[in-house]
C-alpha cells in the first residue's frame, strides 16, 4: 500500500495547477527518491496536504498563511523546510 502511495503522491506533486507548484513539489518528490525516504507515517499527511489548493500551498509555503491545526507535523515540517531551502536556490532576478 505505501508504495502505491508514493507513486501516487509523487504523480500529484508533478501534477498540479501551477508551473511553480509543480516546480516546487516535483523537486520535493525528486529530493527524497521519489517519496521513499518520506517515511511511511507521514504519507497520509503529505497526501492530504497535497491534496490542497496551489494558491493555498504557496501562502503556507511563503509564510503568508500560518499552518492550519490538522496540516501540523512531520509532513508539513518536511515540506516547510525543503520549500525555504528550495528557494534559496532560485537564481535571483
Amino acid at each position: 500500500e505505501a508504495a502505491a502511495l508514493r507513486k501516487k503522491l509523487g504523480w500529484a506533486c508533478r501534477k498540479r495547477g501551477w508551473v511553480e507548484m509543480s516546480a516546487l513539489l516535483g523537486a520535493f518528490s525528486e529530493k527524497t527518491r521519489a517519496l521513499e525516504e518520506v517515511p511511511d507515517a507521514e504519507l497520509r499527511s503529505l497526501e492530504r496536504i497535497v491534496q490542497s489548493d496551489d494558491l493555498f500551498l504557496a501562502a503556507l509555503f511563503s509564510g503568508k498563511k500560518e499552518v492550519p491545526e490538522e496540516f501540523q507535523g512531520a509532513a508539513m515540517d518536511r515540506l516547510l523546510t525543503f520549500a525555504k531551502d528550495w528557494r534559496l536556490t532560485l537564481p535571483k532576478p
